[in-house]
């Protein structure tokens, strides 16, 4: 699977979730995407401050497993994506720590995505991890709104998935993304699946991403 790389425009979001405090970087522009078909307002629990990501490209937004297929009522009803913004003023604490935050993504899954009656399939989890990741990259290589325009496409070469409790229809969730270290072309990341409050974790994950390397240097 390739974790998707996505155009980015500069407009940014301005009515962020409940519990999300607003970066400083925003500007007071129109919204950047409209990523969920609800009006449901989210409470993510978070001292951190977030913007919403940018919105990709038409072309792969119409081939798109979730935004294209997925998105609607029933489904997965909500998928909004917030980066993370570390602003000077929260300090250097978490430099020191192996993990560094770099997306949340306020999730909203319907009634029809179930494997066990009433219990949303494996194969949608793992699908939202690895969505997820791609969006992390992406903010990784994001710098006040916009793009590194050199940075390489990265690849899935491994993911892992560990379900850890049940997670029903019709849940509102947050799948927080992490990155843990880079070696190289390889990157590290993580992820986990936890209600709004993070009372409890679903799934928790780990992934390998590879970076293509250019052609002008194969």
């Amino acid at each position: 699977d390739f974790a998707f790389i996505i155009s980015v425009y500069t407009r940014s979001h301005t009515k962020l979730p409940t519990g999300i405090k607003p970066a400083k970087v925003m500007s007071t522009s129109e919204p950047a995407i409209e990523h969920n078909n609800s009006d449901d307002e989210c409470k993510i629990t978070s001292t951190s401050s977030y913007e919403m990501m940018p919105k990709m490209r038409a072309s792969m937004l119409d081939n798109h497993a979730i935004f294209k297929a997925l998105l609607k009522p029933g489904h997965i009803e909500r998928f909004n994506i917030y980066r993370r913004v570390k602003l000077a003023s929260e300090g250097s604490a978490e430099e020191d720590t192996k993990q560094i935050e770099v997306t949340a993504a306020d999730v909203k899954i319907g009634h029809q995505l179930s494997g066990q009656p009433g219990v949303v399939h494996g194969g949608i989890i793992s699908l939202m991890m690895d969505d997820c990741y791609g969006w992390g990259y992406e903010a990784m290589i994001t710098e006040n709104g916009k793009k590194a325009t050199d940075a390489p496409m990265v690849v899935t070469a491994n993911l892992n998935v560990n379900f850890r409790n049940p997670l029903m229809a019709e849940s509102e969730v947050v799948v927080r993304v992490y990155h843990d270290k880079t070696e190289g072309r390889k990157i590290f990341m993580s992820a986990r699946i936890e209600s709004h409050d993070g009372s409890i974790l679903y799934s928790e994950s780990t992934a390998l991403f590879i970076t293509l390397r250019s052609k002008k240097n194969e």
